[in-house]
C-alpha cells in the first residue's frame, strides 16, 4: 500500500510566495558522491526531501513493468518493519510519503514538519524503508496482482490506450517504447529475484539525486543528505539507454474500443530535455496547442467547428528525445474532419509560423503563470528536481522568463519547420468506425 498522512494540513497547503523569482539552489556531493540540491524556505515550518534515482521504465531491459513494480515495494515492507509498522509509525511521525516511477527515473519523496521531534522520526523510517528493503514471497504476490488489476483499469480507458499504442509505434523495442507500468503478461512473468536485483543495482548511493527544500540551514541539510547516502549501498551511476528511431514513413493506427467518442492523437519524435532550441519550441508550442481556449487548435477544431471539446499539441521533452503530439477527442462521425483540420493547421504552423500577435500573446502567458512554478514548497520542489536530473544551470528559473521574452518569430518558425516531418507522422485513433 501507499500511504499519505497528513498533519496540520493548513500548513501543508500554505502557499509559499517568493518575492521575486530568483531562487537559491545550493548544490553539493555527499561523501559517497550522491549530488544534492538544497532550496531554503522559511515561509511554512516543513521540509521535502525526495531521492532521486536513474530508474525509470526505460531501464527495464525485456523485462516491462520492472522498475515500476520495484517502485512499488518501496513502503511496503522492509529488513526491521512489517507493512503494518510502517504505517503507523508514517502515521505517528506525520509525515508524507510517496514514491513514483516515470520513463527517465524513479522517485521517492517524503515531507515532514521541520521540528525536531517530528524530522527526525520522519528520517528514521524514510531512510529505514529506503535503504532497507525486504519483500516477503506473500506481499510481492499480493502487490504484484494489485499491479496487474491497475494494468487492466488502465486499459479501459482510452487515452491510455491510444498514448501506449502512440508510443509503441514511435520507439519500438527502444527504452520508451513499452508503457511504464509494463504490460499484464509481462509484470505477471516478473518475479522477487528480479525485483531485488533491480533494487540492489539502481537504489543506491552513486545512481541517485538527492533533493531538499524546506526550513533548515545548510548545515541541516547536509546531515540529511549524509544519513541518506550513508544509508544506501554505494553503487555505481547508470547510464541512460540508447535512443534509436523507430518510424521511417507515416503510420496509421486503429484501435476498436466502445465509447461516446473517439480519441486520436497525431504526432512523432520530438527533443531531449537539454535540446537548446526547447525554449522557442516550448513557446511555439504554446502558441498552437498549449494555451488553452486561445491556442491555434482551440480556435479551429472548437470555437470555428464545434468538433471537439479539447485539444491540446504536448512536447515531452525527456532525456533522451521524447515525443511531440496532439492529442484530441471528438465524435466518430467527426474523426476524419478533426484529424484532417489538426494535420493541417501543424503543417501549416510548421511551414508559416505564428505572427507576431500570436507571439506576444504566448510570451505573456508563460512570463505571467511562471511565478506559479515556486509559489509553493512541492512547485519548488518539482523544478530543482528538473533542474538536478536534468543537470540544466543552477539559474534556470531566473533566466527563464527573460529567455521567454527573447524568443523571435524566425526562432519559432525556423526549429518548427526543422522538426515537424509530415512523412513521418503517426496517428493513432482509439474508438468507433
Amino acid at each position: 500500500m501507499r500511504f499519505a498522512f497528513f498533519i496540520f494540513s493548513l500548513f501543508f497547503s500554505t502557499l509559499v510566495f517568493a518575492k521575486t523569482a530568483y531562487i537559491k539552489i545550493q548544490t553539493w556531493k555527499t561523501k559517497e558522491g550522491t549530488p544534492v540540491y538544497f532550496v531554503e524556505t522559511n515561509t511554512v515550518p516543513i521540509i521535502d526531501v525526495s531521492t532521486v534515482f536513474h530508474a525509470g521504465s526505460a531501464f527495464d531491459a525485456q523485462n516491462y513493468g520492472l522498475a515500476a513494480l520495484t517502485n512499488l515495494f518501496i513502503g511496503e515492507q522492509s529488513k526491521n518493519l512489517t507493512s503494518t509498522q510502517i504505517a503507523e509509525k508514517i502515521s505517528s511521525a506525520g509525515m508524507l510519503f510517496d514514491a513514483n516511477v516515470d520513463r527517465d527515473k524513479a522517485l521517492v519523496h517524503f515531507r515532514s514538519l521541520s521540528e525536531k521531534k517530528y524530522f527526525d522520526a520522519s528520517m528514521a523510517v524514510y531512510t529505514e524503508i529506503l535503504s532497507n528493503l525486504s519483500i516477503s514471497p506473500e506481499t510481492f504476490e499480493r502487490v504484484k496482482s494489485q499491479a496487474i488489476n491497475n494494468i487492466k483499469s488502465e486499459q479501459e480507458d482510452p487515452t491510455n490506450l491510444a498514448t501506449d499504442a502512440f508510443f509503441s509505434t514511435l520507439y519500438g523495442d527502444a527504452p520508451y517504447g513499452h508503457p511504464s507500468s509494463g504490460t499484464i503478461n509481462s509484470v505477471n512473468a516478473l518475479t522477487l529475484g528480479q525485483v531485488n536485483q533491480f533494487y540492489l543495482d539502481y537504489y543506491c548511493a552513486k545512481n541517485a539525486i538527492i533533493v531538499i527544500v524546506g526550513n533548515t540551514n545548510s548545515l541541516g541539510a547536509k546531515l540529511i543528505a549524509e544519513q541518506i547516502s550513508t544509508s544506501l549501498p554505494l553503487g555505481k551511476l547508470m547510464s541512460q539507454p540508447p535512443e534509436k528511431e523507430n518510424i521511417t514513413s507515416n503510420k496509421n493506427i486503429f484501435i476498436d474500443h466502445a465509447g461516446s467518442e473517439n480519441t486520436i492523437i497525431i504526432g512523432q519524435l520530438g527533443v531531449a530535455r537539454k535540446n537548446k532550441q526547447l525554449i522557442p519550441l516550448k513557446v511555439g508550442n504554446t502558441i498552437l496547442g498549449d494555451m488553452s481556449m486561445s491556442s491555434l487548435l482551440m480556435q479551429t477544431l472548437r470555437n470555428k467547428n464545434g468538433l471537439v471539446y479539447s485539444v491540446t499539441s504536448n512536447l515531452y521533452a525527456l532525456k533522451s528525445r521524447g515525443p511531440f503530439f496532439i492529442m484530441l477527442q471528438t465524435k466518430s462521425a467527426q474523426t476524419k474532419e478533426a484529424l484532417d483540420l489538426a494535420k493541417n493547421e501543424l503543417l501549416q504552423f510548421a511551414e508559416n509560423g505564428p505572427t507576431e500577435e500570436q507571439l506576444d500573446t504566448s510570451k505573456k502567458y508563460l512570463v505571467g503563470s511562471f511565478p506559479f512554478s515556486y509559489a509553493t514548497n512541492s512547485n519548488i520542489l518539482a523544478n530543482v528536481i528538473t533542474i538536478a536530473f536534468f543537470d540544466l544551470p543552477l539559474n534556470y528559473m531566473d533566466t527563464y522568463q527573460n529567455k521567454i521574452k527573447s524568443v523571435t518569430l524566425a526562432q519559432i518558425h525556423q526549429n518548427f519547420k526543422k522538426l515537424i516531418k509530415p512523412e513521418k507522422l503517426i496517428t493513432v485513433t482509439v474508438g468507433t468506425k
